[in-house]
């Protein structure tokens, strides 16, 4: 019957409209808690010169590794490390020799 099919649409739209809630406050919840750990951090390339940015994980105390100029694409050796509040300090961006 016509009444019967509109009562199971509106609980099945109810439903939906639940489950979309839940889906998206999980999302949001697993990205808050992995962008927490990151900083966006800028700084003068020391091939070109140019002011560049890079996402820097701060979930460990001290990190170091090469990473390539977004501008050049020449390899950078960074270093830095982060205070108890997860802040970058001492970040050092230097050429590497070849």
């Amino acid at each position: 019957t016509p009444k019967k099919w509109v009562e199971t649409t509106k609980r099945s739209i109810i439903w939906l409209s639940n489950l979309a809630v839940r889906w998206q406050a999980r999302f949001c919840q697993h990205r808050y808690s992995s962008m927490q750990f990151e900083e966006e951090v800028f700084f003068t390339c020391p091939y070109c010169l140019q002011q560049i940015s890079m996402l820097l994980e701060t979930a460990h105390g001290q990190q170091s590794y090469i990473e390539d100029c977004e501008v050049c694409c020449q390899p950078i050796q960074i270093s830095y490390s982060c205070n108890e509040d997860g802040q970058v300090q001492g970040l050092n961006a230097i050429s590497i020799e070849q």
